[in-house]
């Protein structure tokens, strides 16, 4: 790589970590109103994008046991965030999806992260959103699809880790499907980085 190459590269990562850092320090703030362990923001994030889904969806894609991901749903849906419901093509099954306050938080949560986003972007003219937005565009579409949806896998469960997973790609991420027919992806296989969370 030549020297200028190497140097423009280097000031892009130290950019987009902090960029990064930034955009996480955001969500934080606007997560800290559910007041909940981040393992199950994790579980919110997942049944709003994915859901309704079952208990054993969500013990594959967060690498964990059936009866710890259980824990886990209970105290969401104890906070009235979730809801058990019947599956309607199987009245023995259960599933999981947002209730009506769960909707409505997310709703807000939406709304405040778009405001964070926008306070960080306001140097920008709409222009130079525009080009910020076509470049990302263009240095993505050689990068394989990586999941944006999960929070990180692994949090809060003194069992996490012991049931099986599902299959993984060598990124780390699963290519398994649940089994209500969602495509399941897991996240990176570390724990402790949950940037991934939107």
């Amino acid at each position: 790589m030549p020297p200028q190459r190497h140097a423009l590269t280097e000031q892009f990562l130290e950019s987009a970590r902090a960029l990064g850092r930034a955009m996480w320090a955001g969500k934080e703030r606007c997560f800290r109103e559910f007041k909940l362990h981040p393992a199950q923001v994790r579980i919110l994030y997942f049944v709003k994008h994915h859901g309704p889904v079952t208990v054993k969806d969500m013990a594959q894609v967060m690498g964990t046991t059936s009866s710890a991901a259980t824990q886990l749903i209970d105290g969401v849906v104890r906070a009235g965030y979730l809801e058990r419901v019947e599956d309607s093509r199987d009245r023995r099954k259960v599933q999981i999806q947002l209730s009506a306050k769960g909707r409505a938080k997310f709703a807000k949560f939406r709304k405040d992260h778009l405001a964070w986003v926008a306070k960080l972007l306001s140097p920008l003219t709409d222009r130079e959103l525009e080009q910020l937005i076509a470049i990302q565009k263009k240095v993505m579409a050689q990068v394989a699809p990586i999941p944006s949806n999960s929070p990180s896998p692994r949090h809060g469960s003194g069992q996490a880790g012991r049931g099986r997973a599902a299959p993984t790609t060598p990124s780390g991420h699963s290519t398994g499907h649940s089994s209500s027919g969602h495509r399941l992806k897991r996240g990176p296989a570390r724990g402790g980085d949950r940037r991934g969370i939107l």
